[in-house]
């Protein structure tokens, strides 16, 4: 087993929930995407800290056990950033078991690395800190220390409070991290698959975004034949963080066009 599920909350169609970092915990989603219990029924994945390895085969073959198991025949996934590419990937092996997508802040493939490594080098201290962190044991602590000097980077400056207090409570995964750096992100791309995804989908991200610029994000929404493009306009790379009521309201407007209640 990969994944478990901590919590569920909410009624409706049952939307599984895929934190990025990657190796944040699914707790960053919380409070922000409580307006959605109203017409969700939100499972917040996480995965095993003892899992025998991280592989994009072991995420998926858990995100369909956990699936089975809820008892639906088909599921939503919300997924950002890393938990993007998870959901993806997902919907390639699993598409008939996909109701939708709603992808946030995340691309088809590693592309989009070049150019956040570029742009963190008008950020000296969150780009330090990284620097610490590469040459430090890599260890849970130590990727926390990373992450938190990495808001000024990620988010806008209006959230940046609130998500330091998010962020410095959240359980953090070094491993799942290095993991994914090394196995799964230089070996995944979605891209020649994105045409075959016929799925409803909603492609949410910042106009901000610095992490994963938002011309990826783009690029999902034009090659999906049923997708949709939304660009919140004061957000970075956490728009359910950074203008929680706007996303919500643009997920429920989908939502009811696609499942009304």
């Amino acid at each position: 087993m990969s994944m478990h599920v901590v919590k569920k909350r909410g009624e409706g169609p049952p939307c599984f929930l895929l934190h990025g970092g990657p190796g944040f915990d699914s707790s960053y989603f919380d409070p922000f995407l409580q307006p959605l219990e109203k017409s969700l029924r939100l499972f917040f994945l996480e995965h095993d800290r003892d899992a025998p390895e991280y592989t994009l085969e072991n995420i998926v073959n858990g995100i369909e056990k956990l699936r089975r198991e809820s008892g639906h025949e088909k599921i939503l996934l919300l997924g950002h950033s890393a938990g993007g590419l998870f959901s993806l990937s997902y919907a390639i092996h699993f598409p008939h078991n996909v109701m939708g997508l709603i992808l946030e802040s995340t691309a088809a493939d590693k592309s989009f690395v070049k150019e956040s490594e570029q742009a963190i080098k008008a950020y000296p201290d969150a780009l330090a800190g990284l620097q610490e962190y590469i040459a430090s044991d890599r260890t849970d602590e130590d990727y926390k220390k990373m992450s938190l000097r990495y808001i000024p980077f990620s988010v806008m400056p209006e959230a940046q409070k609130s998500a330091l207090v998010v962020f410095d409570n959240i359980h953090y995964n070094a491993r799942l991290f290095e993991e994914t750096k090394k196995k799964i992100l230089p070996y995944f791309s979605a891209r020649e698959h994105l045409p075959k995804l016929t799925m409803p989908t909603l492609v949410i991200t910042g106009k901000h975004d610095r992490v994963v610029a938002p011309s990826y994000s783009q690029e999902l929404a034009e090659k999906m034949p049923n997708a949709e493009f939304v660009m919140l306009e004061n957000s970075g790379h956490f728009p359910h963080l950074e203008e929680p009521k706007k996303f919500c309201e643009v997920v429920e407007d989908w939502m009811n066009r696609y499942w009304p209640s």
